[in-house]
């Protein structure tokens, strides 16, 4: 279930307007809430790897790596690659935008029906086996090599997977797929303005609606929706340039990381 974007900004404004602090347009809340997310997201890995030098409990709740997992499972992800033929020259195959981090590539070999996971290898190694009669990769051991980006975060082009071994009599070209992670969409509080210049949630797309694609909720796990609105109204303190709230939401923050991880 995710977070609810519309409860998500009324809750900022409520506690805003309570304390008459002042007040965040949409635009701006949509820019704070894609900003959080972000940082939200981001560091699923940083604690994901922390969590793996930790003793964990086994009770069926408190289990936090199960918990952190189960977080980060909304963004896992099948993804078929684009293949880019470039005939008479090497075809290769690059990553589709919404990949946030690659896991392990495989195809689908068209002779036996069965999937192959692909051994991911530096370029000049890929030559050496590939030229080597006892490594030479094959239809049922092939090795990718992956160029010009890296597999981790948002990065200028996308990279180029070259992929070694199965030939076009095995290989389904549209069956390149990568177990990936993907990157989150970005939440948006969509309106219409009213007879008097008010701002109105608008949960259905098109017409006058800003933006005509509608909205979208954050796509994260419900129960980060606490932080989600502290870390928005954070980000909202400088906005309005209220620096007791800026100080009560980093405290706030400060203080959820610390139960995180005590």
């Amino acid at each position: 279930m995710a977070i609810s974007v519309d409860t998500v900004y009324k809750t900022v404004l409520l506690i805003l307007n309570k304390e008459q602090r002042g007040f965040i347009t949409p635009v701006e809340f949509n820019s704070l809430a894609t900003q959080v997310q972000l940082e939200i997201f981001e560091k699923y890995f940083e604690d994901f790897n922390q969590q793996f030098r930790v003793a964990q409990n086994n009770s069926e709740y408190g289990n936090r790596l199960d918990n952190l997992d189960e977080r980060m499972s909304i963004f896992k992800d099948n993804v078929a690659l684009n293949f880019i033929n470039l005939f008479p020259n090497p075809s290769y195959y690059t990553l589709p935008s919404s990949i946030y981090y690659i896991g392990d590539l495989f195809f689908q070999n068209e002779v036996t029906g069965k999937s192959y996971l692909m051994e991911r290898v530096d370029p000049g190694q890929a030559l050496l086996r590939n030229n080597s009669n006892y490594t030479k990769p094959s239809a049922i051991n092939p090795i990718y090599t992956q160029q010009g980006g890296y597999s981790g975060g948002s990065s200028p082009g996308s990279p180029r997977i070259d992929i070694y071994g199965p030939d076009n009599g095995v290989l389904n070209l549209n069956s390149v797929r990568a177990l990936c992670i993907r990157k989150p969409q970005d939440p948006v509080w969509a309106y219409t303005v009213g007879t008097l210049g008010q701002y109105e949630y608008s949960p259905i797309p098109g017409g006058t609606v800003i933006p005509t694609t509608g909205p979208v909720d954050f796509d994260l796990h419900v129960e980060e929706q606490t932080d989600v609105i502290i870390q928005i109204l954070m980000y909202a303190g400088v906005v309005i340039r209220d620096p007791q709230i800026v100080q009560s939401a980093a405290q706030m923050v400060q203080q959820e990381n610390i139960n995180e991880k005590s």
